[in-house]
């Protein structure tokens, strides 16, 4: 959701300079800048013509629509983050169930660059750092780095 700004305007100019800023910034619109940008015209409109209904409600479902579009948003975020987490939770879910089995895993050398084949028993699965990592022989190594699984 946006949050308001203490932000005052003399001028129509202002905001459209800070209207173009955020946007540059942001690459978007907020529904701040829509109302602000909406109280500004209204503050300055020439009284002998004012804004017509039909413009008024034009404008009204533009920021309704802004409205819901933020929601829709942060909907999506929220299940995004469901999503992965529901992900890291599966795989390490899968990694648990291979404690017993013998695997094979490479080690790459950080500093040769050279790589080693380790074979060994899963003793046990760790999730920390939010990457899952499988002990062997005492010594830890990223799922990732599996070959085989042998048994």
């Amino acid at each position: 959701m946006s949050t308001v700004q203490n932000t005052s305007y003399t001028n129509v100019e202002d905001i459209k300079t800070y209207s173009k800023t955020t946007k540059e910034a942001n690459n978007s619109l907020t529904t701040d800048d829509f109302l602000n940008l909406l109280v500004t015209e209204l503050q300055y409109q020439d009284p002998t013509e004012p804004m017509n209904n039909s413009e008024m409600m034009s404008q009204m479902t533009e920021y309704t629509s802004l409205q819901q579009s933020d929601k829709l948003t942060t909907t999506i975020e929220s299940l995004n983050a469901s999503i992965s987490s529901l992900i890291n939770y599966q795989q390490f879910s899968q990694a648990g169930q291979l404690i017993g089995k013998e695997v094979t895993v490479e080690k790459i050398d950080s500093e040769s660059e050279e790589t080693t084949t380790i074979t060994g028993e899963i003793e046990r699965v760790d999730l920390s750092g939010g990457s899952i990592s499988v002990i062997v022989g005492g010594e830890s190594y990223s799922i990732d780095n599996i070959t085989q699984i042998l048994s």
